[in-house]
């Protein structure tokens, strides 16, 4: 599993406010680089997940030959939600209500990515 953006080419360091809700939640993103999306990481992807629908736009208007493998992570939460705002320039309770969202939306793509394994190798 990989994460990249499709603002810019990379290499940022996650801002440190955001570092501090994330920690809070047992995340640790000091590590954490961003990385640009690319034509070769799309062509090798077998699903490709999008956070809200800006990007799910951009994505689409650019690589048109990935809407059949990009869905949103949203959706795959206990209580789907279509978007998932980025976290950036959020306050901290903001941005700390963000983080559940997306552990929660997380947690379901791993249950279902799982179930699917198990249906492979039944």
């Amino acid at each position: 599993m990989l994460s990249a953006g499709l603002q810019g080419a990379g290499g940022k360091s996650t801002p440190h406010e955001i570092q501090e809700v994330a920690r809070l939640k047992s995340i640790e993103l000091s590590g954490h680089a961003s990385a640009g999306v690319t034509e070769e990481l799309l062509r090798q992807s077998d699903l490709i997940v999008v956070m809200d629908l800006e990007n799910y736009g951009s994505l689409l208007a650019k690589w048109p030959e990935v809407a059949s493998k990009t869905t949103m992570l949203g959706l795959f939460a206990f209580s789907p939600q279509v978007e998932i705002p980025d976290p950036y320039g959020a306050t901290k309770l903001k941005a700390s209500e963000i983080f559940d969202s997306i552990l929660e939306a997380v947690r379901g793509l791993s249950d279902w990515m799982e179930s699917n394994r198990k249906g492979q190798t039944d």
